[in-house]
């Protein structure tokens, strides 16, 4: 066990999809990348009693160890803080009874609810900085599957690997669930790094037409069932495995070409809501390769040059959305 520091601090940025979403929920394969543009950042602090909970956005909430540890968790009973509360849980499920007094304080900067993933970011986060606060630093692909036990199981919200894995590996994967390894008596895809991936991207939102991810893989599962879904994921799990090879070779005309025709395959498979599909095809009109980079409300673009980025910025900023111009890593 390595001997716990006072206080922890961990930042987790944002995800983009870029090939593959949302397959890997299905068996599939994913390529997907973080910006550092935002990010969920956690401190962890040792305290004489019980948990305290806290954000300059939220509040505070106070709770003695065993409300922490045990019983229902939902938004009624802790607010914003529920997720927190629910990543406590997981790592308390996989530790034992090793959780003692701390303060948590988390912010986030991700923009909410438009398929950044936020919420996965802070539930990342806290397990990392509340693990490493008591000695047991965790393997990453734990970490990821903590986090999406915490939602899943927890807070009864459906969601995929992706988001978690990428965020735990702080970089460019391929995150594979086509193929699952055993961790501690946990399900986890096997993930391959993207070594150096340097390209910059624009990421286009809308902040008022957020919507819950939950909404929308709810809404797909019901979908699971019909004719061509399933081959819908095999195909886009096979552009994602050629992605990430592209990407690895720095073929960044092939990862254009391959973030687009995923965008295509997802349309016809698993399709957004009109109007988070508007802002994709509204880049894709403007010549730039483009995709949603989770579940809606958002834009991820790859343009080659000055005069590709400035039209599909143009073309976003026609929608009413905020544009970042960023690089992927």
């Amino acid at each position: 066990m390595v001997p716990p520091p006072e206080s922890t601090c961990v930042r987790v940025p944002a995800r983009v999809g870029l090939v593959g979403n949302p397959s890997d929920g299905y068996g599939g394969a994913v390529l997907a990348a973080v910006v550092d543009a935002w990010c969920a950042t956690v401190s962890v602090t040792p305290i004489g009693d019980g948990v305290r909970i806290r954000s300059d956005d939220v509040g505070t909430i106070e709770l003695a160890l065993a409300d922490a540890a045990t019983g229902p968790i939902s938004t009624d009973r802790f607010g914003d803080h529920a997720l927190v509360v629910a990543a406590v849980r997981s790592l308390r499920m996989h530790l034992g009874d090793v959780l003692t007094p701390v303060e948590i304080e988390w912010s986030c900067t991700i923009p909410r609810s438009v398929g950044l993933a936020g919420s996965s970011a802070i539930a990342v986060g806290v397990i990392e900085a509340v693990a490493a606060s008591r000695g047991f630093p965790l393997e990453p692909r734990l970490v990821g599957a903590l986090a999406l036990e915490a939602e899943r199981v927890w807070l009864g919200i459906a969601a995929g690997w992706q988001d978690r894995m990428v965020q735990a590996h702080r970089g460019a994967v391929l995150v594979d669930a086509a193929a699952m390894d055993d961790l501690a008596g946990r399900a986890a895809p096997m993930v391959q790094p993207v070594r150096d991936l340097d390209v910059e991207v624009m990421v286009g939102w809308l902040p008022h037409d957020s919507e819950d991810s939950g909404r929308y893989h709810d809404a797909l599962r019901r979908r699971a069932d019909r004719p061509g879904f399933a081959d819908g994921m095999v195909e886009l799990a096979a552009l994602a495995r050629r992605a990430a090879a592209c990407a690895a070779a720095r073929d960044r005309v092939g990862l254009g070409e391959l973030v687009d025709a995923s965008w295509q395959v997802r349309c016809r498979a698993a399709p957004l809501r009109s109007s988070h599909a508007r802002l994709v095809e509204a880049v894709r009109a403007a010549g730039v390769p483009a995709t949603s980079p989770g579940s809606g409300g958002s834009v991820v673009a790859l343009p080659g040059d000055r005069g590709a980025r400035e039209a599909a910025v143009a073309a976003l900023e026609a929608l009413g959305a905020h544009v970042v111009v960023t690089r992927l890593r």
